[in-house]
């Protein structure tokens, strides 16, 4: 019974981090410059060595982490992304103290903080003029 939980475990994390994969996609599609460079042979790449390595990691294709690095344990639950929203508008005082200690404890959603960043230095690193050698 051991190998069954641990195939458990296994397919479990392996969901977990597909469906994180999906929601970076996703937030990486809609930006200007971002998607250029992660593109869907770099999201592919990652999938599918998720799909195949056991434990599922991505060590190969994303060897620093960047991927672990935009997981949130409150991305999609409702009340968690209504009081996300109301903080990023500026309406903190409309959250109720729960949601304020939630946004404190896990932080805002790195997809909605850390890939318009992102992307923003990306464009203006695009728009610097490089001298060939």
């Amino acid at each position: 019974m051991p190998d069954s939980d641990a195939a458990s475990r296994i397919a479990g994390l392996r969901a977990e981090l597909l469906e994180n994969l999906t929601a970076l996609r996703r937030a990486v599609a809609a930006t200007a410059a971002l998607k250029n460079l992660l593109d869907d042979d770099w999201f592919g790449a990652i999938a599918d060595e998720i799909r195949h390595s056991s434990p599922p990691h991505p060590a190969k294709t994303d060897p620093s982490g960047f991927l672990y690095d935009f997981m949130h344990p409150l991305r999609g639950v409702d009340w968690f992304e209504k009081a996300q929203q109301l903080m990023l508008n500026g309406r903190l005082a409309e959250v109720d103290e729960d949601s304020k200690f939630a946004l404190w404890m896990a932080g805002i959603d790195p997809l909605r903080s850390i890939i318009p960043r992102l992307d923003e230095r990306v464009q203006a690193l695009s728009s610097v003029a490089f001298k060939p050698d």
